[in-house]
């Protein structure tokens, strides 16, 4: 083998592994932004929804008005009881009844999980509902994550193509 040769597949070495660690931590800071960014929309999403919510004297929940949301095609919520009865959900839901994440739904602390509802992936805030320091229920809200999931594939194909080509050239 000649020098060139030789010198020419340590440089493409390189410059894969190179290539490679930046991919693994754009696709990592891609990952956390999004995720972030989803989070942050479920924690709104509460905030708004429970500003329209009053509990009545026998620990019942009331709306007072229709949520003023700007809930897009991708964020649902729902009202749970503590007797486990859907109370209310957002317009749009279906035939889902069911809790959008079963196990969050009985924790009694606020928290994000991830969770699978009729074969789509949702990321799901749970937060308890209480009156007087006693519980009355769950608020769940769910925001679809097909287009996270759909952004992260599209970024490692790109990142494999011009690697490819980087590495090539």
């Amino acid at each position: 083998m000649s020098l060139r040769f030789r010198l020419t597949i340590l440089y493409s070495a390189l410059t894969g592994g190179i290539l490679l660690i930046f991919g693994i931590l754009l696709y990592s800071l891609v990952n956390i932004l999004l995720v972030a960014q989803v989070d942050s929309t479920l924690v709104q999403t509460a905030k708004d929804l429970m500003l329209e919510w009053r509990v009545g004297q026998g620990g019942e929940l009331s709306q007072e008005t229709l949520p003023k949301l700007n809930l897009t095609s991708f964020v649902y919520y729902q009202i749970w009881d503590n007797n486990g009865r859907l109370h209310s959900s957002s317009p749009g839901l279906g035939q889902v009844n069911q809790p959008f994440d079963p196990v969050g739904y009985q924790m009694r602390t606020s928290i994000i999980r991830n969770s699978f509802v009729q074969n789509v992936r949702l990321r799901v805030l749970n937060v308890p509902l209480e009156a007087g320091g006693r519980p009355i229920g769950t608020l769940q809200v769910a925001a679809s994550m097909t287009m996270v999931d759909t952004t992260r594939q599209s970024l490692v194909q790109t990142i494999m193509v011009i690697a490819a080509a980087a590495i090539l050239f």
